[in-house]
């Protein structure tokens, strides 16, 4: 990913920002970057994804086996960090993280087989509930170094939408993306979404991994989560329903009279946007137009407003289609790590 639109947060690891969200049919690579710790190099040649635990028969694949022996599907899918917008939240108080902005979610085509497939292979016991991906990477924690990982459901991974993907937008993955395998789960965080994943563990219960027990839950508290709070604070599994202003920028100075105001809403879970509104100086809400083509992937939305010169500020808000709305302000949604701000979205902009 080219940098030179982009807000680079870190190198090691590499964590990257572009200026506008990416969508499948622009710039394929300037779709965000999430690592927790160096890129792994791997070979393709030598590559294999071990299936074990809870399952039958325990197998280990290579890519030209995944593709020989399943069927290639394609999923177009939107993918966001659980810190996308922290960087609001660090206005109510500080939280530990990347202080990602509204950035750090984007939408691709993918393509790879289902892990439902695969799973069938290698027939899940009785006792299976989870299934836990382990990634190739190393990455370093308190507790010192170890792998990224993270587990779903089984019922999730028996979806039809979810994948161990090769490809991204028509091309092969890039390393920064998680070259050559990756797992794609539509409507969860995009931590679930396991890059350079080499080992898939079906258990009876979570993933025992640093990132699905002591990353990503959201902790209600200032100070340092206890061992046991940790420990009793659900995993996060689906982003909320969230809306976002992308154009114009916040903070921008642009021509006063009809202005196009744009953005996206997504709603995690495979839920789908029912609608999504616009305010104007806190006048009346109103309802704008949005389209989405599936629930796994955001909409987008758009509309003209007439904005005299002077100091405006605009509000932005959605609905899913079950109920779920997001509320009016950040104090209500921080925690300790920034994840999951859905406040109602705003900015201010300069008319002249």
């Amino acid at each position: 990913m080219g940098d030179s639109d982009a807000t680079v947060h870190a190198d090691h690891p590499r964590n990257v920002e572009p200026a506008r969200p990416a969508e499948p049919a622009d710039a394929p690579q300037a779709f965000f970057v999430r690592s927790h710790g160096d890129i792994p190099d791997l070979d393709p040649s030598g590559y294999r994804l071990g299936v074990r635990g809870l399952v039958g028969r325990q197998r280990s694949f290579s890519l030209a086996e995944l593709r020989q022996r399943f069927e290639t599907h394609t999923v177009e899918a939107t993918l966001q960090c659980a810190g996308n917008r922290r960087d609001e939240l660090d206005e109510v108080h500080e939280t530990e993280g990347i202080d990602w902005g509204d950035g750090a979610i984007g939408t691709a085509r993918f393509e790879g087989v289902r892990l439902a497939d695969v799973l069938l292979d290698v027939e899940p016991g009785p006792k299976a509930e989870h299934v836990a991906f382990v990634s190739a990477d190393t990455c370093s924690t308190d507790g010192g170094e170890t792998t990224f990982g993270g587990s779903i459901p089984l019922d999730k991974a028996r979806s039809h939408e979810v994948l161990l993907a090769w490809s991204m937008n028509g091309t092969p993955l890039t390393p920064e993306h998680g070259y050559p395998l990756r797992v794609v789960v539509p409507g969860f965080i995009g931590a679930r979404s396991v890059k350079w994943v080499k080992t898939i563990e079906l258990r009876d219960s979570e993933s025992d991994n640093h990132f699905q027990q002591h990353a990503y839950k959201v902790m209600k508290t200032t100070e340092p989560p206890t061992e046991k709070q940790w420990e009793q604070a659900p995993a996060i599994e689906r982003p909320p329903i969230n809306a976002v202003v992308t154009t114009p920028e916040s903070d921008a100075t642009i021509a006063s009279g009809a202005t196009l105001v744009e953005g996206y809403a997504f709603s995690g879970g495979g839920r789908r946007v029912v609608e999504v509104q616009l305010r104007v100086d806190g006048e009346a809400w109103q309802t704008v137009e949005h389209h989405q083509a599936s629930a796994w992937v955001r909409a987008r939305w758009s509309t003209r407003v007439e904005l005299a010169p002077g100091e405006h500020r605009l509000e932005v808000r959605a609905r899913d289609d079950r109920g779920e709305q997001q509320p009016e302000d950040l104090e209500d949604v921080w925690n300790y790590k920034g994840y999951l701000n859905n406040a109602v979205f705003q900015l201010r902009l300069t008319a002249r």
